[in-house]
């Protein structure tokens, strides 16, 4: 953005003119790439989920899901041969690639491990910044928000968005680390 205007700059067609600073898909394909014994998708993201049986976070792994979400996962696959296990379709999730692609489990080729992003508006979080006060209109208090934006003033600057393979994600938005993804929630509402 135009610090000075306060409006991105863009073409004729409505693209940025700038350039990214980061790519979240290319992170995350680094990210959760094989690299010898080394699988970035089983062992570098971290991902949760809610077991619907017990209503508690889970890591998104086959053995915390409960048994009706584990079941769904492989449901609907009737028609396909070979017919993929619940452990491939959620490895697939979590962004293994080994089965993608002809004579496989069927999984379609992705471009990328990130899903696209539609209709998900991405959300940066950074320090706090909002002039409240301590007391709120008319004299109602506001208690402690000077100490709390104190204490989140180095907090590192997220970026959280959905995206099309079903996860909210949130991305590092820091100088260094900037697309990193930092954690992902696969909401239990998906499965079924």
């Amino acid at each position: 953005i135009d610090i000075s205007t306060g409006v991105l700059p863009v073409d004729a067609n409505g693209n940025p003119l700038n350039a990214p600073l980061w790519s979240a898909a290319a992170q995350l394909d680094a990210q959760a790439a094989v690299s010898g014994a080394v699988t970035g998708w089983d062992t570098q993201r971290r991902i949760v989920s809610l077991n619907d049986a017990t209503q508690t976070a889970v890591p998104f792994r086959l053995a915390n899901l409960s048994a009706a979400q584990q079941a769904s996962l492989t449901s609907g696959w009737s028609a396909v041969s070979p017919q993929p296990t619940a452990q491939a379709v959620l490895n697939f999730l979590r962004g293994d690639k080994s089965n993608e692609g002809i004579n496989t489990a069927n999984f379609r080729t992705r471009a990328h491990i990130l899903g696209d992003i539609v209709y998900s508006a991405a959300v940066p979080v950074g320090a706090p910044s909002a002039p409240f006060m301590d007391t709120g209109t008319a004299g109602s208090p506001n208690p402690g928000y000077s100490t709390f934006k104190a204490s989140k003033a180095l907090r590192t600057p997220m970026v959280y968005v959905g995206g099309n393979d079903g996860m909210l994600h949130a991305f590092n938005d820091s100088v260094v680390n900037g697309g990193q993804e930092a954690w992902a929630y696969v909401p239990a509402a998906l499965f079924g």
